[in-house]
């Protein structure tokens, strides 16, 4: 339903409705009985209503059309949005665990989602050498993922790292100085390698 007919569902549609239904109905003496109890300037206009033959049906019509043409305008003057028909959906890829600020070991599984489901997924790891570093196979499970990392080497402890996950599957360098721009990409998140 267009937002113009759901305009005459409105409250301020109902004078509209009532002049109409009111007309409809014919029941001039209900009429005259409700405006002679309200006052004397809605009894005439009452009265009025009642005797003209067609000055409810103009005076309903016209509070309808008024209605549905200011319905039909937006607050800044314009036309409503126009929403593309398949428009493909906004790829997101997100990290879940772990949160910024954990500690991690040599090892940690690392998970998140991925929207559109089952879309492949790449996680890397910056490391404090200033690289980033492509972990393993991503396993993707419908709008989830994880891949088991490696931070830093064995023997070694303390330092943080840094965990972005990339939508698809472009990089194929095992090693990159910089993250690619244009790829769809989580938020960084940063953890603390405490032992191994």
């Amino acid at each position: 339903m267009s937002d113009r007919l759901r305009s005459l569902k409105k409250a301020w549609a109902i004078p509209g409705w009532l002049l109409l239904i009111w007309k409809a109905l014919n029941q001039a003496s209900t009429a005259q009985f409700a405006f002679t109890s309200l006052g004397r300037p809605l009894k005439s206009f009452g009265i009025f209503l009642a005797t003209s033959q067609w000055a409810g049906w103009v005076l309903g019509f016209g509070w309808l059309t008024v209605v549905v043409i200011l319905s039909g305008r937006q607050k800044d003057g314009g036309s409503p949005p126009v929403q593309p028909i398949n428009q493909a959906p906004i790829p997101k890829v997100e990290i879940l665990t772990p949160i910024n600020n954990n500690a991690v070991g040599l090892y940690a599984v690392v998970s998140g989602t991925v929207s559109p489901p089952d879309r492949p997924v790449q996680v890397l790891v910056y490391s404090g050498n200033n690289r980033w570093y492509l972990q393993g196979d991503v396993k993707v499970y419908g709008n989830s993922w994880s891949v088991r990392c490696q931070f830093g080497n064995p023997g070694e402890s303390g330092g943080n790292y840094g965990i972005v996950a990339i939508y698809g599957k472009e990089i194929e360098e095992k090693r990159l100085q910089y993250l690619p721009e244009k790829l769809p990409r989580s938020s960084t998140v940063t953890v603390l390698r405490t032992h191994n």
